[in-house]
């Protein structure tokens, strides 16, 4: 639309005074903040200590989880259109990656202060799985637990990469329900 301006108006200026919308540049912000957050992907040839290792083991199956809860949402026609609308593809054009431009002992420095807060992303991302999708057992309990703890009745909200909000979300209502959290990840049956 630019190119087009700039070839119909003279006067405009075209791709040098571009503004973006405010909401695309949280959502550069937001996706640049919390990328710090991610599980990095294995390279080939790299050594990795205990901590990653058992990051790595602990999110294994997560991109499969993700495709499922897509798959799920899309069945249910829950947001088909908003979720096409952010795809991450769509969403990068302007973002750039700050780990590029620090020093290999500056990268390994923010992995080692990162690691706990990637550890914690990672198991609430897979209990909020493991109770959305066990109606038979953990679910039940979830809702047990609630109403014993005199709690809303309410679902975790999944923490997806197309929406950078998801893992406030999620984190807010972590906080909000960490008594229910702490009971059912206490509870051995439940395997979480």
């Amino acid at each position: 639309m630019i190119d087009k301006l700039e070839a119909l108006l003279t006067e405009f200026p075209g791709p040098a005074n571009r503004t973006r919308c405010f909401a695309h540049i949280i959502n550069l912000i937001a996706k640049s903040v919390i990328r710090q957050f991610d599980v990095p992907k294995a390279r080939e040839g790299e050594t990795i200590d205990e901590a990653m290792t058992e990051l790595r083991a602990l999110a294994g199956d997560i991109d499969v989880e993700e495709m499922l809860a897509r798959a799920a949402n899309s069945n249910e026609g829950e947001d088909e259109e908003d979720e096409h609308e952010h795809d991450d593809e769509d969403g990068v054009e302007g973002w750039v990656d700050e780990r590029q431009e620090m020093s290999e002992v500056e990268v390994m420095e923010l992995d080692a202060d990162v690691q706990p807060v990637r550890m914690m992303l990672v198991k609430l991302h897979k209990t909020v799985f493991a109770i959305k999708n066990s109606s038979t057992l953990i679910l039940p309990k979830w809702f047990s637990t609630l109403e014993d703890l005199k709690l809303s009745h309410r679902m975790m909200p999944r923490d997806v990469t197309t929406r950078w909000n998801s893992t406030y979300d999620m984190l807010v209502f972590a906080v909000t329900y960490r008594e229910a959290l702490d009971v059912i990840t206490a509870d051995r049956e439940m395997k979480l």
